[in-house]
């Protein structure tokens, strides 16, 4: 039962973060990191955020934090699902909702409001 709990948190946290990430209301400099890297590289998201997670999975080890299994899955699963909920969900709900709106940044030179690269 407690895998079960485990695999639906997962779930909802991945679609929560690719929600607000999504949406441009601001991004936690942790959830931040990846879309940049990718913005400058060209690279896919779950290519860099696994290993984002990675890195910080092992700093916690090294530092002997509470790792356990269930950490280990979400530094490989997170960053797919972030992704999946992304694509497929979130990103064409905020187009749809925000379509014909006109929506425009407080300042000319700070980007989309998702586009955490622009204020760099």
């Amino acid at each position: 039962m407690a895998a079960l709990f485990f695999a639906i948190g997962i779930i909802v946290f991945a679609f929560g973060a690719s929600g607000y990430i999504s949406a441009g209301v601001g991004t936690a400099p942790y959830d931040a990191i990846a879309p940049i890297i990718v913005d400058r590289t060209g690279w896919k998201y779950q290519r860099v955020r696994v290993p984002q997670d990675l890195i910080v999975l092992v700093g916690a080890l090294l530092v002997s934090g509470p790792v356990g299994v269930g950490t280990i899955m979400t530094a490989f699963f997170v960053g797919p699902l972030i992704a999946f909920f992304s694509a497929h969900v979130n990103e064409p709900l905020v187009d749809r909702l925000t379509r014909g709106l006109g929506r425009t940044d407080s300042h000319p030179d700070a980007g989309a409001p998702g586009d955490p690269t622009k204020l760099l």
